[in-house]
């Protein structure tokens, strides 16, 4: 773009440097205009008219040198006249040839204008363009953002899920082990010693779970699970300790209910 504009400039100098010579030119033809006329009069003398064709005057005697002379000064004059013809159809051809090439200059020049037009609409589309896939960028993002979150959700909601359901399980299985050890030690405690008679057997009915564990256990695993994610890892260590104090109490139990039968 800068190399245009210097060329433009360059031009439109140039085109004022051909201007003002022309001007120069006919300037100097103007001045030699009456320099010629001055030369006409001069070489016509009061002499030579044709008032004074019949008195003989020693002083201004037509020889043969005077009319030699009257002659050349016409030839000059004509001879300035056809020189001045030949500079101003010289000097117009130099402006018809100015004018011409000021016309392509000018056509160049509204040429580059178009051009420069077309090139300023051209970034401004692009500028609209980049705008708008700038935008459908964002709007992707965004959506990548919202899509990893509720995958992040989704996970800790499993996890959610598992630990509680490991939660209920321990508590169920403790609540469980505390039943049976408790109705082993009532049936050891109200039946009688009968050392030669056999020990009758618990009935299986027995170590069933009671309906009031069974109501414990429903409505504990009716608890509602909308706790925070937070909460449920800070109970992990409680649910670790559950476990392991659960799968301690499994052969306790196993041992006392073998016992009894025995």
């Amino acid at each position: 773009m800068a190399s245009i504009i210097g060329f433009m400039k360059r031009t439109k100098e140039w085109i004022a440097a051909a201007h003002i010579s022309d001007q120069q030119k006919e300037n100097t033809l103007l001045q030699k205009q009456p320099e010629a006329e001055d030369v006409l009069q001069d070489g016509v003398q009061p002499d030579d008219s044709a008032s004074q064709t019949g008195v003989h005057n020693p002083g201004s005697v037509c020889s043969h040198g005077s009319r030699l002379s009257r002659s050349t000064v016409g030839s000059r004059v004509s001879v300035t006249c056809v020189r001045q013809e030949a500079e101003h159809a010289a000097l117009l051809d130099v402006r018809r040839g100015a004018l011409k090439r000021r016309q392509q200059l000018e056509q160049e020049e509204a040429e580059l204008q178009r051009l420069e037009l077309e090139e300023t609409a051209l970034k401004k589309q692009r500028k609209i363009w980049r705008g708008i896939e700038i935008a459908r960028i964002k709007a992707k993002k965004e959506e990548l953002e919202m899509e990893t979150a509720l995958a992040e959700s989704s996970a800790k909601l499993k996890v959610l899920n598992e630990y509680e359901r490991s939660e209920d399980g321990a508590s169920s299985h403790g609540r469980r082990s505390r039943n049976r050890g408790s109705l082993r030690h009532d049936v050891t405690r109200t039946s009688p010693p009968q050392p030669d008679v056999t020990t009758p057997q618990t009935p299986p009915q027995m170590l069933q779970t009671p309906p009031m564990a069974l109501q414990d256990i429903s409505s504990h695993s009716n608890v509602s699970r909308d706790g925070d994610i937070l909460k449920v890892m800070q109970k992990q260590n409680v649910i670790t300790e559950l476990l392991v104090k659960a799968a301690e109490a499994i052969p306790a139990t196993n041992q006392g209910y073998s016992s009894v039968q025995g």
